[in-house]
């Protein structure tokens, strides 16, 4: 887990200051660095609005969320740079890379201003104090947090109960029992006496290090001076306080054998040293003494002479800081803050003219800034617009502390920066000296870190957990991460770009810092700072803010006093229900305010009420909260979909491509493609048994997934959209990218799943190059070329993810919160049933039976749900789940249908659809959202009536709208039981209440929301995606597309004032008549080529349906017979035109080919749609379906029979990517036709084996 995060969920309401003059002067300096050449001009990049090769300053997304929502330069970044042009702004850029390349040399010793080579390792291993601890005697080798050639990690060991019980055993062994240790082996623990082994408490669960590792270190210390010299002489009395003050760190090195090597760091407040104890080696199996790097031990200010480095000195004559450089934060322009520590009085905002410092001529000295500044930080936006009164409408300070909820941090700017140059080839590049210039500034900003504070006389030793300074620790661990996947991240791309590792040019990463929170002793120190500080906060927030925030606050405090609570068995689900409601209404609100909120700043005439949030300090307090909350939940009842987790990766070393977001991004990928169902794989390729795991391993079918990704033929009008979902995808393929390059660079084997995603991603540019021809960045998109991808295994495995379908089904079933995961546990199942496919194996008797018992357990809490008549809020809930549930089960059975029945044993025939019409479910359903609507347009109403123009009579909370309903056109009642019913509103119904015309009830619906703030649309939003949900569920010819179409125009209008809704982004749904006639035209489209389409004049015949011969140039019967006799007798009449013409030939070859993809995307699209029909909607329907899938079918006959006379060469080259058809496909329809009568038939072998048939043909 990236750490940076964890900032979020443990400030708790307390704002720690971190000096930004001891740690920020590098960050600017590498923002400037990365934004810049080496000749200090501005880094350019071709300016995709021009026409020609103009260029301008490169932009990056300034956002915390990335979403190329904010784009700015350089200029628009620097405060200093805003309002700058031409010569002016080239020459202030210009000093302010001088004075980040001054603030950079600091650290290299001078070696570039004297034109010396720069010793780039040495210069940073020299402010590395690990050096200094892990040491040969020789002094020829050591170990630091950076520049080693073994992957490196340090254990930052909290003092939690099962590491101080540790330390006790320690001590009480050392002091009392230290005899009976002398012949025991380090893995020998249990041949202890029993009343030692008995005062050991093992870990009821997984933690760092492990329980094995604890106790090897816990012998081996009692037995090493360097160690047990810290747990003699101690009081008795003063012996848990003596303790507290000792820390443990834990070095961990891996070789190219594998083999681990485990460093104990000591950190001793009592005595202020710091110990290298001891190395122990550890070959998979047992650990042993390593002394190759001897104990060692020295005094925390030997620290600060080493790391006197970083050249800070107040001058106490001048009142000033000196430091080379340090005046580059004040001619960035930077506003800086100084709050009161004792949160009384007011803060002091210090502007560059308040802590700049000038000679006695009056010019600026670029190395010292006034000490007023010591023990600042950067000022927010709310900071500048509060104390120097902005009023301007739009302020932004993107250079702003680590607590904006708006944008980036500094670090990640610069980032963003550097992936534009190593990613865009139409930009500036980067050179390998600039890199190495960044990534030796990246790694100073770890070291200091970790070796705390260098302006304190006294340093701290190494970073090391302290019970009294919780939330110090937390923070700067999260910096070091910070800083760490920098240097990480830039080394990386060094070594990937401009070295040769084989012949060990390569550095590995910066050290991973690992470290792990105790949920329970968190939630304990949270309860007691509440109770003792929350009735104050209250009351000071009131004097800022409303009772709404409160309100919000208590809702918090409800769910936290509720989720400790001690229930029976039978009332856990019932407070399940209850939290995840109290969260989801929680993380509702919370989005609306912040919505709010940042609209607001960007245009002050956008109205914030007294009940909104007015500044970002409290977004961050309520966003810790909500954090706490998930948390609690997921400790209690399992996780949240996208909630916070309360540890990082106790062991990054071991992260499989399945727990990284490969797995999950590559089945989305597929899945979203899905067609063929057959394979022609090598050996290579095909799934293996994980006999160990006993778990199904399959391939990640890299070729597989770039031929979908470039052979999928787009039609025009979809082009636009296919743009913007592959950009989508590009971006989570490109942030796994990252992320595996960089474990790579750590490991002695690249990671399983890099070879197939760098694929994927060279995929998806070439792709997007191709529908994106005019698009200056996306034809910029640099790919990775072939010799640089690295070969790796490629196999995806469930284990780590989700489970085996068995233990899935509890969860699917019972756990209401599943619904989050619904989508992609239904999209893995799915791809397990295609593993057989691909392997041509059978479904096991384990697996037919988990699928059959699903549908058993889903259909008895279909029913409970139906006997259940009790109207409660968290029946909403309940249906909502039943409605994921359902819709992927049936999804999983259509999938099978449209899978041969040779590779999955029949396994289809055997399993049946859920009719989510049936009793009564779906109109229960849409009771339960409809009343969730009506309840929502009622406190809309309540709160905004004036400015509706609602009159309402009496009390305002008596006002209900379903008085005002009378069922007019376009209504629809729907039935819970005999005494409940509810009236959805018409626009006739909306008209009249809102006394204004109306096209549809959607505009009605939207015109109430958007009169209300964000956050009183939570009801509104629910019940449209609800609405979108119910859509999912129904087959194709049940849905009704008006309604489709209503839903998602209202979605749209209500998104744009109240935030996104659940569930409406991914791809439209469709009714079958808009799917089959959008897959047709466009197959009719790409047949421009023989002349004889003209779709201006598509129509429908006197009978409302299609008529054929309307789109023909010239009179044919009106059939697809005849449609396709036309498109036939073109194709043949082109081909003759261009036949002595190879230009033309050719034009003429990609044009059949092109249109023969559509054919087959059209022919697909409806085999999917009557497999999703199936089990469903009477024979009828279906024998109308296959009579459609026939006519084409047959017509395609014809038109393949019409490309032959091109040439043998050119119908091969047709014949292998087109349908292979033939009338005697759907020979056993008419049997099937007379067969199908019933309603619902309990089984449609003959039906399904029909499709496959044609599916088996069409691939």
């Amino acid at each position: 887990m990236n750490l940076s995060r964890l900032i979020l969920l443990f400030l708790f309401i307390i704002i720690v200051n971190c000096e930004f003059i001891d740690y920020g002067i590098e960050e600017i300096a590498s923002l400037i660095l990365s934004a810049g050449n080496s000749d200090g001009t501005i880094a350019k990049e071709l300016d995709p609005d021009s026409t020609g090769d103009e260029t301008r300053p490169i932009e990056i997304d300034v956002s915390k969320a990335n979403n190329e929502g904010q784009l700015m330069n350089i200029k628009q970044i620097v405060p200093s740079l805003n309002n700058l042009e031409g010569k002016e702004l080239d020459d202030k850029f210009k000093k302010l890379y001088d004075l980040s390349k001054r603030v950079f040399n600091t650290f290299m010793d001078g070696e570039e201003e004297r034109g010396d080579e720069i010793d780039y390792v040495g210069n940073v291993n020299s402010y590395d104090f690990l050096r200094q601890l892990i040491l040969t005697k020789d002094e020829n080798e050591s170990i630091g947090i950076c520049n080693n050639n073994l992957k490196t990690r340090i254990v930052f060991l909290r003092n939690d109960d099962y590491n101080t019980m540790m330390k006790k055993f320690i001590y009480e062994s050392y002091t009392k029992k230290k005899g009976k240790f002398t012949n025991i082996d380090i893995n020998n623990f249990d041949k202890l006496d029993q009343t030692i082994q008995s005062s050991w408490q093992s870990r009821n669960t997984d933690g760092i290090p492990s329980d094995n590792l604890s106790k090897a270190i816990a012998i081996k210390c009692i037995k090493t001076r360097a160690c047990n010299v810290n747990f003699e002489k101690i009081k008795d009395n003063e012996v848990n306080n003596y303790l507290d003050q000792i820390s443990f760190n834990i070095v961990e090195t891996t070789d190219l054998e594998n083999n681990l090597y485990y460093s104990l760091i000591i950190n001793n407040d009592n005595t202020l040293k710091i110990y290298h104890a001891f190395t122990l080696k550890y070959d998979g199996k047992l650990y042993s003494s390593y002394e190759k790097f001897p104990s060692r031990v020295n005094d925390y200010d030997d620290i600060s002479y080493l790391v006197e480095g970083y050249h800070y000195s107040v001058n106490e004559e001048t009142n000033e800081i000196e430091r080379e450089g340090i005046s580059l934060v004040a001619e960035s322009g930077i506003n800086l803050i100084v709050r009161p520590t004792d949160n009384k009085g007011e803060p002091i905002l210090l502007t560059p003219s308040d802590y700049i410092v000038k000679d006695k001529n009056g010019n600026i000295k670029r190395d010292s800034i006034s000490n007023i500044a010591l023990n600042s930080e950067i000022a927010t936006d709310d900071d500048i617009k509060n104390l120097l009164h902005i009023k301007r409408k739009t302020y932004y300070n993107i250079i702003s502390n680590k607590y904006s909820s708006k944008f980036a941090s500094i670090n990640e700017l610069s980032k963003r920066f550097l992936n534009e140059r190593l990613e865009n080839l139409y930009t500036d590049p980067l050179t390998e000296y600039e890199l190495l210039n960044l990534n030796a500034l990246h790694q100073i900003m770890g070291i200091k870190y970790t070796f705390k504070d260098p302006l304190q006389e006294y340093q701290d030793g190494m970073l090391h957990h302290n019970k009294n300074q919780e939330i110090e620790f937390i923070n700067r661990v999260s910096y070091l991460e910070e800083s760490r996947y920098l240097s990480s991240f830039t080394q990386t791309e060094i070594n990937f770009n401009f070295r040769d590792c084989e012949s060990n040019d390569c550095f590995k990463n910066f050290a991973y810092p690992i470290t792990y929170y105790d949920l329970e002793e968190t939630l304990s120190k949270f309860d007691d700072y509440i109770s003792q500080n929350f009735e104050n906060i209250l009351k000071k927030r009131a004097e800022e803010e409303s009772s709404g925030i409160d309100k919000w606050f208590t809702t918090y405090l409800t769910h936290r006093e509720l989720i400790n609570r001690n229930v029976n068995e039978d009332m856990m689900e019932d407070l399940e229900m209850v939290s995840q409601t109290l969260i989801d209404v929680m993380q509702e609100e919370f989005r609306a305010y912040k919505s709010r909120y940042e609209l607001h700043q960007q245009d002050e005439s956008f109205p914030l009420t007294e009940d909104d949030v007015h500044n970002a300090r409290t977004l961050d307090e309520m966003l810790n909260c909500l954090g706490e909350s998930f948390n609690a939940h997921a400790h209690r009842f399992g996780p949240l979909r996208n909630g916070y987790q309360t540890t990082n990766d106790p062991d990054p070393g071991n992260q499989s491509i399945d727990d990284s977001g490969v797995e999950e991004t590559y089945l989305d990928l597929y899945m979203d493609s899905y067609g063929s169902t057959s394979s022609e794989e090598n050996d290579e390729n095909n799934p293996s048994q994980d006999n160990q795991n006993n778990e199904r391993s399959r391939p990640v079918l890299s070729e597989r997934l770039h031929s979908l990704v470039m052979d999928e033929d787009i039609p025009d009008s979809r082009l636009e959209e296919e743009k913007k979902r592959l950009k989508k995808k590009g971006m989570k393929v490109k942030r796994i990218l990252e992320k595996l390059k960089i474990k790579n660079n750590d490991e002695n084997e690249p990671a399983n799943g890099s070879e197939a995603t760098f694929k994927l991603d060279n995929a998806i540019k070439n792709k997007l190059k191709t529908i994106a021809p005019n698009d200056k960045k996306i034809q910029g998109a640099r790919t990775t070329p072939e010799s640089k991808i690295p070969k790796s295994t490629n196999v995806f495995s469930l284990k780590n993810t989700l489970g085996n379908l068995s233990s899935l089904k509890d969860f699917i079933v019972n756990k209401v919160f599943s619904k989050d995961m619904m989508s992609l546990i239904g999209t893995y199942i799915k791809y397990e049933l295609y593993s057989l496919a691909e392997s041509q194996q059978t479904a096991t008797d384990e697996m037919m039976e988990d699928l059959v018992d699903l549908r058993t357990q889903l259909k008895e809490k279909i029913n409970r749900f139906l006997d259940n008549e009790d109207l409660t809020s968290n029946r909403l809930n309940e249906a909502e789940h039943l409605v994921d549930a359902v819709t992927t089960y049936n999804g999983i059975i259509s999938f099978t249908i449209r899978l041969e029945p040779e590779s999955n044993g029949g396994l289809n025939d055997q399993l049946e659809k859920i009719d989510p019409e049936e009793d009564e479910f779906m109109e229960k359903v849409e009771f339960l959202r409809n009343e969730n609507l009506l309840d929502g347009l009622n406190k809309l109403i309540r709160n905004n009536h004036e400015k509706l123009g609602i009159i309402i009579e009496g009390d305002i909370n008596d006002f209900d709208i379903r008085e005002r309903l009378n069922s007019g056109v376009g209504s629809k009642t729907y039935k819970f039981n005999e005494y409940s019913e509810s009236v959805e509103p018409s626009s006739e119904d909306l008209s009249k209440l809102l006394n204004i015309d109306l096209d549809s009830k959607g505009e009605g619906i939207a015109y109430i929301a958007n009169s209300g703030k964000p956050e009183e649309c939570a009801d509104i939003k629910r019940s449209i995606s609800i609405k979108n949900k119910i859509h999912k569920l129904q087959s194709p010819v049940s849905r009704d597309q008006d309604e489709i179409d209503e839903n998602e125009v209202l979605s749209n209008t209500i998104s744009r004032t109240a935030g996104d809704i659940s569930g409406m982004d991914g791809r439209r749904v469709e009714s079958y008549e808009r799917s089959t006639f959008r897959t047709f035209s466009e197959y009719l489209e790409s047949l421009s080529y023989t002349g004889a389409i003209n779709l201006d004049s598509a129509s429908n015949g006197d009978d409302d349906s299609f008529q054929y011969s309307s789109v023909c140039s010239f009179e044919i019967e009106d059939s697809p017979r005849g449609l396709f006799d036309a498109i036939s007798d073109g194709t043949t009449n082109a081909i003759n035109e261009v036949k002595s013409d190879p230009v033309r030939t050719e034009e003429l070859k990609n044009n059949i080919i092109k249109s023969d993809k559509r054919a087959n995307a059209h022919l697909e699209n409806l085999i999917s749609n009557t497999s999703d029909c199936v089990d469903i909607e009477n024979g009828d329907t279906i024998d109308e379906q296959l009579s459609t899938l026939n006519q084409f079918s047959r017509g395609m006959d014809s038109v393949s029979s019409a490309n032959a006379n091109v040439g043998s060469d050119f119908e091969s080259t047709i014949n292998s990517d087109s349908v292979s058809r033939s009338s005697t496909h759907l020979g056993a329809r008419n049997e099937l036709s007379k067969e199908k009568t019933k309603k619902k038939p309990k089984k449609n072998g003959k039906l399904r084996k029909l499709l496959k048939k044609i599916t088996q043909k069409l691939h």
